[in-house]
């Protein structure tokens, strides 16, 4: 994710790269993303996911499994 909230150069690498992957149609996941800032970033930059601390720790099956659960159920209530 340093290429999202890096210097101009590289953000303007990672948007392009962005774009040739929609262009594509494929969907593009921001790894990594362990705060806020980096969050806001991956969404400027048009990233339709993210992964990373920020939206959770590594969890056990059984966390995963309900953790999924409960995301969904905030999607649709959204």
């Amino acid at each position: 994710t340093l290429g999202l909230t890096g210097q101009a150069r590289e953000r303007i690498i990672v948007q392009g790269v962005v774009a040739i992957a929609h262009a594509l149609e494929m969907r593009v996941i921001a790894e990594g993303v362990e705060d806020d800032i980096q969050l806001d970033a991956a969404r400027r930059a048009g990233c339709d996911a993210v992964q990373g601390y920020c939206v959770a720790a590594p969890l056990d099956p059984i966390a995963l499994a309900a953790f999924c659960h409960d995301w969904q159920l905030s999607e649709v209530a959204e």
